[in-house]
């Protein structure tokens, strides 16, 4: 099965030529202060657009609640019958605002505007109970395609600092991959597990007796979704997470390439990190850790 990476985005690139960057001296100081000055302007360049990405897409939210709202009543008979076919065109019509919907919310998020009013809310949380959440809230959705559905919550997981709501949003948008390119038949888990996370380089003036005492006790939770899908070769490992992109497959309708990466973004969020086991026809695992204290 052929599989294409694609890039959303016009990705065309632009050149720094003939930009009005003040006169530097020669040397590596005055290349220096080129580089910061092209770095300011970058990023004043990427906070416009983001303010403007974020403006252009809540004006879309007006009309699809309207539309929305309009179908349901159609679909509720409450302005007048309608036929069998007449039905099915509006559920359809009701399944894609859905998704319009879904996709509206993944960009107000990923605006660095809207991403910036958003802090963590970490309080002492226990991990069990927030799949057990996910489990009743996604089993009747693998159900509906026919996708066997695995969640074992931990048992043995102590409870620590994370934002409950953020966490659930990063399996969620993991689920909603895994489901996305598992056929009819296939399986769906999601485990999670007590590990040490061995983050040297960070403490290098701890003594070596002390690290290893901290070896033998769990560190961080590790969380794992997988999947029967087709898997991902593994030059995509990394690119996957990036913005605006996605694993073009037969069959499989694309989405604008945000999931992973507000997963991701997520995941740092929480001084986490996350990455993805896959070969090409032996599905998919996408892993992530969090600390159980937060780096200082």
């Amino acid at each position: 099965m052929s599989t294409a990476f694609v890039r959303s985005g016009s990705g065309d690139g632009q050149s720094l030529k003939g930009t009005n960057a003040p006169a530097v001296s020669e040397g590596p100081s005055g290349y220096y202060e080129q580089l910061l000055h092209t770095l300011e302007r970058l990023q004043q360049e990427s906070d416009r657009r983001s303010v403007a990405l974020a403006g252009a897409v809540h004006d879309l939210k007006t009309p699809l609640a309207v539309i929305s709202g309009f179908v349901n009543l159609l679909l509720k008979q409450k302005l007048g019958g309608v036929t069998d076919r007449q039905e099915q065109a509006l559920k359809d019509i009701a399944s894609n605002c859905r998704r319009l919907d879904d996709a509206i919310g993944k960009l107000l998020f990923h605006t660095a505007d809207y991403a910036r009013q958003q802090p963590l809310n970490c309080e002492l949380t226990d991990l069990n109970s927030c799949i057990v959440q996910i489990r009743d809230m996604w089993t009747p959705v693998m159900q509906q395609k026919g996708v066997n559905f695995q969640c074992t919550p931990p048992q043995d997981v102590v409870r620590f600092p994370f934002d409950r709501q953020k966490v659930q949003q990063v399996i969620s948008n993991l689920l909603e991959n895994a489901l996305k390119f598992t056929p009819a038949g296939g399986t769906v888990s999601v485990t999670a597990e007590p590990c040490f996370w061995d983050r040297r380089g960070m403490q290098q003036a701890v003594a070596m007796e002390r690290r290893k005492c901290e070896s033998l006790r769990p560190n961080a939770a590790r969380v794992m979704v997988t999947d029967t899908g087709p898997g991902i070769a593994p030059e995509y490992h990394l690119e996957i997470f990036e913005e605006f992109t996605s694993l073009a497959r037969p069959g499989v309708v694309s989405g604008i390439g945000l999931g992973l990466t507000i997963a991701r973004d997520l995941v740092e969020a929480h001084r986490g990190k996350i990455w993805v086991e896959s070969q090409v026809g032996e599905g998919a695992r996408f892993c992530f850790m969090l600390p159980f204290a937060p780096r200082k």
